[in-house]
């Protein structure tokens, strides 16, 4: 009886090497478990196009930050490669990247609605829609330009 049957056929499948995006994305990901472990906050990300309604969010990856940054800072440093994935999980998005919105909520609260994320500042309440209605319904800062002549 002969015990080389366990063996199989062929050569041994050698391990590959790991890409450079491999080898980022985990270390990006201890980093996020590094933040996680002490004390951030995670939140859930989305993506749709601008101005879409409530129910048109697609789930695009999650984020921790630390507690008392901003969720806006860590997703726009970043969103250039975000958007990179997002194309990738969703390739019927490609040609669209300059249209995306984002948003997010806190991951240990799955079912709060969606909020916008604008670059610069907090995630915004109510939906973006009302934000543009907002902001262009409101009065312009004029106190810099100069009166009309008079003559």
């Amino acid at each position: 009886v002969s015990t080389n049957m366990a063996k199989g056929f062929g050569e041994e499948k050698k391990a590959r090497d790991k890409s450079g995006g491999q080898v980022k994305r985990e270390s990006e990901s201890s980093k996020y478990d590094e933040l996680v472990d002490g004390g951030g906050q995670q939140y859930s990300i989305f993506v749709r196009q601008f101005g879409g309604d409530d129910g048109s969010w697609f789930p695009c990856g999650a984020v921790a930050v630390p507690r008392g940054a901003q969720v806006s800072d860590a997703l726009f440093a970043n969103e250039a490669n975000l958007k990179e994935a997002i194309v990738r999980t969703y390739p019927k998005l490609k040609g669209y990247e300059a249209e995306f919105e984002f948003g997010c909520n806190l991951k240990i609260f799955p079912d709060d609605p969606v909020e916008v994320v604008m670059k610069g500042g907090a995630p915004s309440s109510g939906p973006s829609v009302g934000n543009w209605i907002s902001n262009l319904l409101s009065p312009l800062d004029a106190s810099k330009v100069q009166p009309p002549p008079t003559e």
